[in-house]
């Protein structure tokens, strides 16, 4: 079910319960935090970018798959400008270490009206995240809140 994000200017959140995070944990403005996430375009269902599954390589002449890494950031401090687009920074800041959320993202807090690369202009966007660290605090192999 989505609920509104208070004062998340349209951000909708679904929370999962078997990954409901430690509660205690938060992510907060200047946080580092490791998580793995997936971004859709909401109208086609085009996964955009993610940071889960593998990717192509080459080594010495030969194509490899390698698993994916965490997104490894920092979050701005108050009033400073965010390394991701806005409703990503913002839907981190409602989660807890250990959570797995899915976010719907408006326009406005996406892209906006001009779009970005494979998200066109006035795109929606759904993000689903999972935090597995914040600011030192790692999740535990196993561990399920």
């Amino acid at each position: 079910m989505l609920k509104e994000v208070e004062g998340g200017r349209g951000l909708k959140k679904e929370e999962w319960l078997e990954h409901e995070g430690d509660g205690t944990t938060l992510v907060k403005a200047g946080s580092k935090v490791w998580v793995h996430f997936t971004v859709t375009v909401e109208s086609s269902q085009e996964v955009v970018d993610s940071s889960r599954g593998e990717h192509m390589t080459e080594v010495g002449g030969i194509t490899v798959y390698k698993p994916k890494n965490p997104l490894e950031m920092s979050l701005a401090q108050e009033g400073g400008e965010e390394s991701v687009f806005p409703g990503f920074a913002l839907a981190l800041k409602t989660m807890t270490l250990g959570e797995r959320a899915g976010f719907l993202v408006p326009h406005d807090l996406a892209y906006g009206p001009a779009g970005k690369g494979k998200v066109g202009p006035g795109e929606a966007l759904e993000l689903n995240v999972e935090v597995l660290g914040i600011d030192g605090a790692l999740l535990p192999p196993g561990a399920d809140f």
